[in-house]
């Protein structure tokens, strides 16, 4: 079910359209229960950290265990934005182990974000972001918003 859930919020979540005023309109997933048919829900606005970027660097420490087992790549997270900005819901979709799922998953709950907004409305978005973990530069870890 994740994986179908995934797929579909890949393709489908910076779907946009043109409302009539030139202001583009992105289709998002409305927050749902996990088991639950997904919902999209229109937007004027795409969420974003608070910091007003898709992407925050230093988002967590690289893992010892992960560092001496020589292990990199990309842990995949979804997750729930509130209205208020906060990240709820949070699980990994996929992972590499070694102590990063567990660092993905506090720089996501340690996060504070800019909700999605449909004409200044903040709204609450299922979201997916990726953490980025590689040796060749262990001291940022990259976490980023998944807009596509």
């Amino acid at each position: 079910m994740n994986k179908i859930l995934l797929l579909i919020f890949s393709l489908t979540f910076a779907i946009s359209c043109s409302n009539g005023n030139d202001e583009k309109v992105f289709e998002v997933m409305a927050c749902t229960d996990r088991e639950a048919p997904v919902e999209f829900i229109k937007a004027t606005e795409k969420p974003i950290f608070s910091n007003g970027e898709f992407i925050k660097e230093n988002a967590g420490e690289y893992p010892e265990m992960a560092r001496r087992a020589e292990i990199e790549g990309t842990v995949e997270i979804i997750f729930q934005i509130t209205a208020t900005g906060e990240a709820q819901d949070v699980y990994i979709s996929k992972g590499i182990g070694g102590g990063a799922d567990e660092t993905s998953l506090r720089a996501v709950q340690n996060s504070q974000f800019i909700p999605a907004t449909f004409k200044n409305e903040p709204l609450c978005t299922n979201t997916k972001a990726q953490a980025l973990f590689n040796l060749d530069n262990p001291e940022n870890v990259i976490l980023t918003l998944d807009t596509n």
